[in-house]
């Protein structure tokens, strides 16, 4: 499939691109044989379904599990933070 001039046109002007001569006429063979490329995909064997997971597992997470920490033990892996105070860890904001 030859793409046309003004069709090049059309998708430089919806890509806001502004384009000379010579880049018209490249992308027109450029985008054509990407045209020619994926028309092409049309004739492959696609009848599996890929919506499954490639592996035999059929729940591959693990349950949650809650873990208790005697006080001692918390405030021990709490004060490794370099930002600890008062029970807490102070973190870097990531939204505004």
């Amino acid at each position: 499939m030859k793409l046309s001039k003004e069709e090049v046109l059309k998708i430089a002007n919806l890509a806001k691109l502004k384009l000379s001569k010579q880049e018209i006429t490249k992308f027109q063979l450029e985008l054509s044989d990407i045209l020619v490329f994926v028309s092409s995909l049309d004739e492959a064997e696609t009848n599996r379904d890929y919506s499954s997971s490639s592996s035999d597992l059929e729940n591959i997470f693990r349950e949650d599990e809650v873990k208790v920490f005697s006080p001692e033990d918390r405030e021990k892996m709490l004060s490794q933070s370099p930002y600890y105070n008062q029970g807490t860890i102070k973190v870097k904001r990531i939204l505004n």
